[in-house]
């Protein structure tokens, strides 16, 4: 269980796997009540790397799609009382506002998600690519702002997905690896309805 033990490695920067900022522009929403239910398995020595994930029918995820690096994750610490927490959200745009969208939007209001971000650092052969928002929790519509005279958006949604203060997560986003990027990434894909 994170936070129960000592640390017992090093974190030594790495020159060759350099970090890089921004993520991709394609955000994975799955419903939390279907992601309860999937079969993940968990790397036995780093709990926070999920290594597979069985889909199972349907598949469980939905493409929210932006651009220009318009999905905005965050993930801060937090210091309680008693222990150490996190805050996950996701901050996203839609760029689009017909009815469907709409409904989709209001139908996000009432239920929890979780969310799948690619980061542009991929990190060592693909190990830091995929990042998993809320898996635990679940993370909950709190902000929504669709302003047709926005100037710089030109009228894109404004959307905020976070975890509620009362249910913040014990570790930092997990991360989705198994043996380099391109298995990593057929496992996300997998998820994604077509």
């Amino acid at each position: 269980m994170p936070g129960c033990e000592n640390i017992d490695k090093n974190i030594l920067l790495d020159c060759v796997n350099e970090l890089v900022g921004g993520t991709n522009d394609r955000l994975i929403l799955i419903p939390f009540e279907v992601a309860q239910n999937l079969a993940i398995t968990y790397d036995p020595t780093n709990p926070i790397v999920i290594t597979a994930i069985a889909p199972g029918s349907p598949t469980p995820g939905y493409v929210y799609e932006g651009k220009n690096q318009s999905v905005d994750p965050l993930a801060t610490g937090v210091k309680l009382t008693y222990s150490f927490a996190y805050d996950h959200e996701v901050r996203f745009k839609v760029f689009a506002n017909t009815p469907d969208v709409k409904e989709q939007l209001q139908r996000l209001g009432y239920k929890k998600v979780v969310a799948i971000v690619q980061t542009n650092y991929t990190g060592e052969n693909g190990n830091a690519a995929f990042q998993v928002f809320g898996l635990k929790t679940g993370l909950e519509l709190t902000e929504l702002t669709y302003n047709p005279n926005d100037a710089d958006t030109l009228g894109a949604i404004d959307v905020l997905i976070k975890n509620k203060e009362s249910s913040r997560p014990a570790t930092l986003p997990h991360t989705i690896f198994n043996t380099d990027f391109a298995t990593t990434k057929a496992i996300v894909d997998a998820l994604v309805t077509v």
